[in-house]
């Protein structure tokens, strides 16, 4: 099997509303169960920072459906490598979101503290999204 881990960042739009959040995640943990994929969601006021992994071809399934999605733009990739093992592996999708403890996270990632994830590196954003899971529980 080879798996592999997809990281993107992408800007949400006008067409997202507060109620997508329950309806995105219902489908993807639906989806990501059936495909063999797991990972992570961060929605951001303005972004969305997702972590994916699965067997290549999966992946890259999903990532093609994502991107058609109106509810975002501006899709970027910032991580794209193979991997020995998962690190969302009892996760078929979990939500990450705001939460007091974002900031010194952001602090400790972007020397300016402003939270700026099209100018973080793949290596960045495996670093915060592994952070904001091991300190939040996945809802």
């Amino acid at each position: 099997m080879d798996l592999v881990r997809l990281i993107y960042v992408s800007r949400r739009t006008d067409k997202f509303k507060q109620g997508d959040v329950k309806l995105i995640l219902d489908s993807a943990r639906r989806n990501n169960a059936a495909s063999g994929i797991s990972g992570a969601l961060y929605i951001h006021p303005n972004y969305f920072i997702q972590w994916l992994e699965g067997e290549k071809f999966q992946i890259e399934s999903t990532y093609n459906r994502i991107l058609v999605d109106p509810r975002h733009r501006d899709n970027k990739i910032i991580d794209y490598t193979p991997v020995k093992k998962r690190e969302f592996f009892s996760w078929s999708m979990g939500f990450l979101g705001e939460i007091p403890e974002t900031s010194p996270i952001i602090r400790q990632i972007f020397e300016n503290s402003t939270f700026e994830p099209y100018n973080m590196s793949g290596e960045d954003g495996v670093e915060f999204l592994l952070a904001l899971r091991d300190l939040a529980p996945m809802t």
